[in-house]
């Protein structure tokens, strides 16, 4: 599996994270069409750069955490991630004791119940 680190975003390893988003541009088309099946690829593409950082600022660093990161902030919309404001996720992913994949596993049960943004 992958692992993401945030200086790889940055230069070293852009060929593997240029790869990675090519195969989540074709994936957030598939799987919010609705939102993103005809937008423009540049569109799609920045979508999910802006959001593959957001993942790795929250510390979500393999492949199968940053797109569960990218579904779940399309998902809810808008504003998702942000630690500034009052959103329900924040508590979550400022938790300092939790692994990545339990924050996904809480975010994912938590927001079941919740609206869509």
């Amino acid at each position: 599996m992958l692992r993401i680190l945030l200086p790889q975003v940055h230069g070293f390893g852009a060929a593997q994270i240029e790869d990675f988003e090519r195969r989540m541009v074709i994936h957030v088309r598939s799987m919010f069409a609705r939102q993103y099946g005809d937008a423009p690829e540049p569109v799609v593409r920045d979508v999910v750069v802006r959001l593959h950082r957001q993942a790795v600022e929250h510390e979500f660093v393999t492949e199968r955490q940053i797109m569960r990161y990218i579904d779940l902030a399309i998902y809810f919309g808008p504003g998702f991630g942000r630690l500034d404001g009052d959103g329900w996720w924040i508590e979550t992913l400022s938790a300092a004791g939790m692994l990545a994949d339990e924050k996904l596993d809480a975010l994912e049960q938590r927001g079941l119940g919740e609206p869509k943004g």
